[in-house]
């Protein structure tokens, strides 16, 4: 009832919901890929997830078109994350083996699961303090660098550590470095919403979605290049959005190592550091 008294509560609602409505929908396409390929039939059953798919697609459209433009802003690095998925998924199935697509899938779920560590999440704390203004952007986003240093020496040294443990040794090079680069945009892309520029925030998503894309069906049915192509490609997509925030963030002119404080990053880590465990 509540939701329905909010004309903008109600399209985030149906939003979120359509969301993952199209989310559940694209494991669909890890069995019949619909791009690229011929592959098994599919079955009279299966017809109407994919209608899902696609009514799910249409009520994004159609909700972010009457959204207003900051929650449209808000919402689509979720939506871009889905469309990714939805589209890549069926690429990969035709060009790698199953256990190539399997130690991708190791790998991508190691990084997921290293990266709230390495940037203890002040991405977070970046934007509620700078909003909040309880931080000037300077002073957020130096502790936070220092934090990222921190981060960064920490996952590279840990390096022995991933060998042992993801058995991925060929590839062990591209995982510390993708971890490092992730890191630091998973921190300061946020750093565009925490000051209201959620053009440069949007803008960021859609050149590392195009970009993955782009260097994918290069490197996959191009080049052929098989699960190392997958990899370079997951790297160079996530280098050129580094550039993207260095260039566009005035990055060397907001980053002073003299706004380091100790008091400034206890705050931000005590801020932080709760959330790692949900992440």
């Amino acid at each position: 009832d509540d939701i329905s008294k909010s004309p903008c509560s109600c399209i985030l609602f149906k939003t979120s919901y359509s969301l993952k409505i199209f989310s559940h929908a694209s494991l669909f396409v890890e069995h019949h890929t619909l791009f690229f390929i011929n592959t098994s039939p599919i079955s009279p059953l299966e017809f109407p997830l994919l209608f899902i798919a696609l009514f799910a697609f249409t009520d994004i459209i159609w909700y972010f078109s009457l959204s207003p433009y900051n929650s449209l802003i808000n919402s689509q690095s979720e939506f871009e994350s889905k469309i990714l998925t939805f589209l890549i998924v069926p690429l990969y199935t035709y060009v790698l083996t199953t256990a190539e697509y399997g130690t991708i899938d190791l790998f991508i779920t190691s990084l997921g699961m290293v990266i709230p560590f390495s940037t203890m999440m002040v991405n977070e704390a970046l934007i509620r303090f700078v909003l909040g203004k309880d931080l000037t952007p300077k002073e957020a986003a130096s502790n936070c660098f220092a934090v990222f240093l921190f981060g960064a020496a920490i996952s590279i040294a840990f390096t022995p550590v991933y060998k042992m443990i993801f058995k991925f040794d060929e590839y062990i090079w591209i995982f510390v470095a993708l971890l490092v680069v992730r890191t630091f945009n998973q921190i300061y892309s946020e750093y565009f919403r925490a000051i209201n520029q959620n053009v440069k925030f949007t803008i960021f998503g859609l050149i590392t979605t195009a970009t993955t894309l782009g260097f994918n069906v290069l490197f996959l049915l191009v080049f052929k290049w098989g699960m190392a192509g997958y990899l370079y490609a997951t790297l160079l997509a996530a280098v050129i959005g580094t550039i993207y925030i260095l260039v566009f963030s005035d990055f060397f002119k907001v980053v002073s190592f003299k706004c380091i404080d100790k008091k400034i990053l206890k705050m931000i880590l005590k801020y932080s550091i709760p959330l790692v465990p949900n992440s």
